[in-house]
């Protein structure tokens, strides 16, 4: 039908059923194209596509519609409510059994497996070539049980399947897509590549994605999630995350080897409406009532029917890297009470972390523990509280804790801003962080500030927000956090310590109540600090000039120094002797004026800073004087020798 082009009216679609009566398509339609919408099994037929006139001439193209028992990826007719393996490279789920039905040229429990060039069969048994089943791939097609039907074989396409893929494309029919790295073809048989897989994508021919399809897991993303709906799981450890760990029902998560995978399948019980917990497993459990013929649950459960789980979880929301919980079990009646341990990761006791806190209610009946500890906050390991020995099939329970609930720490979206610079000190002013402005949650108990040099170096200092306030001091230094009294939310702080004329770069980062409560630094200020000027440079002269000033300066020191030696020594009175002593006798009556000589001295003092005219000498000082002239005058009188003149 190639040789007919869309839009002739005399095309038709009819069913192989009557073929040759009336049109599927309206009168006059003429499209090459028919769409079944909501498909049921009454659909199920072969369509030709035809023109008026040539089904007598067999010019006709024939198409196979099957339409499977249960919805794609289902299986269990009815009700069609089990997820079926995850079929690669165009393989088919069988609705009665769930497996899958591979395509020529693939094998395996999830066709995975390629067979070489020319090679088909459930096990890559059949050949091409002279003397078996096809004489060659080209031109051959292969049908399958259904509800797989027919295809060339996998490297192959076109009406006559003699047409090889197009590059990028592979596997039967040439529908498969290759995922090589760069976008480089694969092999059109296999779809390996010749070198690495596109990124994210794995597997023997680059087929398995980087994300499950949801309800797989594993590696190859071929085991089954088996979470309530359906739903998505982990893609490395299967913990169904929609329902916090929760199976579907029939289903457990109690293997120690993988404790967040519900691939135990355990039974049912009440039209499969109750998953059973008994401890010899499905075979313990009556399908019908539930009750354990050996009369013992699992030592998860207890209750009628062991539908009552004994572990329980209280987790607080704390800032990321940080784990916060309470685990608490119920004894049952023997009254034993067991330790409550927490691991994280696996049970191995490398991994085992210590309660904080532990208790026993008053009636015993159930005990409790408070943990809290550091977890890599990248890695986000599961956390378990478990009972036992997991080596044990004895006494040992476990229950993973629900996925952390965690605050945004708080960033800043402005850098700081310098409010004063000095040669050793740089005044750093913020606005203080605002949740309707900057990134995060509070409350905010503080602020880090992280100085970084030129050469890489950093130091942090720690503010608490209700740190003490001062005001600006009249050097403009200021030693700690301080408050604009106009500005209530700006924030500034003095950096100390540091070097002249050097470049820093400061960052600010918010801290929140809590252990590693700090979020990610601000961006950052780049400053550089005042240059002390160098003092001047000597030269000759200035050396020549500086000796002769202070050469003068020692001569005129020299000066007055014998200048006041001098003073000192006029005045005191010459050395008497008794050769020359006066007459004790002679007339001391004052002579005339003419005969009297006066002499000037000068009396300075240097014990005080006064000058001359405000030194005021004490009265005792003049009463003194004037007793010691009047002594001396009398021993000169008294010591007087007189000589007789003729």
């Amino acid at each position: 039908m190639d040789t007919y082009t869309a839009g002739e009216d005399e095309i038709r679609w009819r069913t192989f059923s009557n073929l040759a009566e009336g049109s599927l398509s309206p009168e006059g339609d003429g499209t090459l194209t028919y769409t079944i919408r909501s498909a049921t099994k009454r659909n199920a037929d072969i369509y030709g596509m035809v023109q008026n006139g040539m089904v007598e001439n067999l010019m006709y193209s024939l198409i196979r519609v099957i339409v499977s028992d249960c919805p794609s990826g289902r299986w269990n007719i009815p009700p069609c409510d089990r997820l079926c393996d995850n079929c690669y490279n165009g393989g088919i789920c069988h609705p009665q059994s769930g497996t899958c039905i591979c395509p020529p040229g693939f094998m395996g429990k999830n066709c995975l497996t390629a067979c070489d060039e020319n090679r088909f069969g459930w096990e890559c048994e059949l050949e091409c070539g002279a003397g078996n089943a096809l004489e060659a791939c080209s031109g051959s097609q292969v049908c399958l049980p259904d509800p797989y039907g027919c295809n060339c074989l996998a490297g192959f396409t076109g009406i006559n399947c003699d047409e090889q893929c197009f590059p990028g494309k592979f596997g039967v029919d040439c529908f498969q897509d290759c995922h090589c790295v760069g976008g480089m073809p694969c092999d059109a048989f296999t779809g390996r590549c010749e070198g690495d897989c596109e990124d994210g994508w794995s597997g023997e021919g680059c087929q398995v994605p980087p994300v499950c399809p949801v309800g797989y897991f594993g590696i190859s993303c071929t085991e089954l999630c088996n979470c309530p709906e359906y739903s998505k799981c982990e893609k490395d450890s299967g913990f169904c995350t929609s329902s916090g760990g929760q199976c579907e029902i029939g289903y457990v998560a109690e293997s120690p080897q993988r404790p967040d995978g519900c691939v135990r399948f355990s039974g049912c019980f009440e039209s499969c409406s109750k998953t059973c917990h008994c401890a010899g497993g499905v075979e313990d459990c009556n399908q019908v009532t539930g009750t354990c013929s050996q009369g013992t649950c699992d030592p998860r459960w207890m209750g009628d029917k062991c539908q009552t789980d004994r572990f329980s979880i209280s987790r607080a929301k704390t800032n990321p890297g940080v784990a916060m919980f309470f685990c608490i079990f119920s004894t049952d009646t023997s009254g034993n009470i067991p330790s409550i341990k927490a691991t994280v990761g696996d049970f191995s006791m490398e991994n085992w972390e210590n309660a904080q806190a532990a208790n026993t209610a008053t009636d015993q009946s159930s005990v409790q523990s408070y943990f809290s500890f550091s977890v890599n906050v990248n890695g986000n390991q599961p956390i378990y509280c478990f009972i036992g020995t997991s080596t044990s099939d004895i006494g040992f329970a476990f229950i993973r804790l629900p996925l952390p609930e965690t605050f945004v720490l708080p960033v800043f979206n402005k850098a700081p801003e310098v409010a004063e610079l000095g040669f050793n000190y740089v005044i750093i002013a913020w606005d203080s962080w605002n949740g309707n402005v900057d990134v995060g949650e509070g409350p905010i108990i503080g602020y880090k500030v992280y100085v970084t040099t030129s050469d890489g170096n950093e130091r942090n200092t720690f503010i608490a927000s209700s740190g003490a306030l001062m005001e600006m001091e009249s050097s403009g230094i200021v030693s700690s956090r301080k408050r604009r009294q106009e500005d209530e939310g700006l924030l500034m702080y003095n950096v100390t310590g540091l070097g002249d004329g050097q470049a820093y770069e400061i960052q600010i980062s918010a801290v929140r109540e809590g252990l590693n409560g700090e979020g990610e630094k601000g961006p950052a200020l780049s400053v550089t600090t005042l240059k002390i000027a160098p003092p001047p440079v000597s030269s000759a002269i200035g050396a020549s000039v500086g000796g002769a000033v202070g050469g003068i300066i020692f001569v005129l020191l020299l000066i007055v120094i014998v200048i006041i030696v001098v003073r000192r020594r006029r005045r005191k009175v010459p050395t008497r002797t008794r050769e020359n002593k006066p007459d004790p006798y002679m007339d001391l009556t004052p002579r005339p004026e003419a005969d009297t000589t006066y002499q000037e001295m000068d009396i300075t003092s240097t014990a005080s800073s006064k000058r001359p005219e405000e030194r005021r000498l004490p009265s005792s000082n003049l009463i003194y004087e004037n007793q010691n002239v009047a002594q001396f005058a009398n021993e000169i009188k008294g010591d007087v020798d007189y000589e007789t003149v003729d």
